[in-house]
């Protein structure tokens, strides 16, 4: 897929920045979201670690924001804040 969310919804940045900031619960829904994929970038991705996977959202018996592998074992991870 190699359009942006923005092409999808046939909106301009400053206008989706706008609703974000609008939205106080939406913008910290985002933020946590976007300091998961930056801690897995900057932090659990190879080589550092083994490999890294999000659980899905929905499945409640996998309560973390993240799965490490790092040296053959496996670390559950949560993340608070960026």
């Amino acid at each position: 897929m190699s359009d942006t969310i923005l092409e999808r919804w046939g909106m301009s940045a400053r206008e989706l920045t706008g609703i974000i900031d609008g939205n106080p619960s939406l913008r910290g829904i985002l933020v946590g979201y976007v300091a998961e994929a930056k801690l897995r970038q900057i932090w659990f991705s190879p080589p550092s670690v083994e490999a890294s996977r999000k659980p899905d959202d929905h499945d409640r018996t996998a309560k973390c924001d993240l799965v490490v592998t790092y040296k053959g074992e496996e670390f559950k991870v949560e993340v608070k804040s960026i």
